[in-house]
């Protein structure tokens, strides 16, 4: 799945309780998707302890494709909650 829109970049958090097979599962779903997440970022206990936060971001995609990303996160086992968002970035003109 190409990126369509290199200045947008689709943002997911991802909540569940902390264990070791969370975090694959969650990836397969981008790798599946043929998608390498730009930044990934892991914590336990961040805001509760024994939960898994992860924050991940995929540049260049559609929010049609970002929500039904976030659909398939929220059926991996274990996962509690979904969260999604999108920033947007405007080149800068050239001089």
């Amino acid at each position: 799945m190409p990126a369509n829109n290199p200045t947008t970049t689709a943002c997911f958090s991802i909540y569940a309780p902390a264990g070791p097979s969370v975090l694959p599962r969650v990836l397969t779903i981008f790798a599946r998707l043929d998608l390498v997440p730009a930044r990934l970022v892991s914590t336990v206990g961040a805001s509760r302890a024994g939960e898994l936060c992860i924050d991940l971001q995929v540049g260049g995609m559609e929010p049609a494709v970002r929500e039904q990303i976030a659909a398939r996160l929220r059926n991996v086992v274990d996962v509690s909650l979904v969260l999604t968002s999108e920033k947007d970035y405007f080149p800068s003109p050239k001089p």
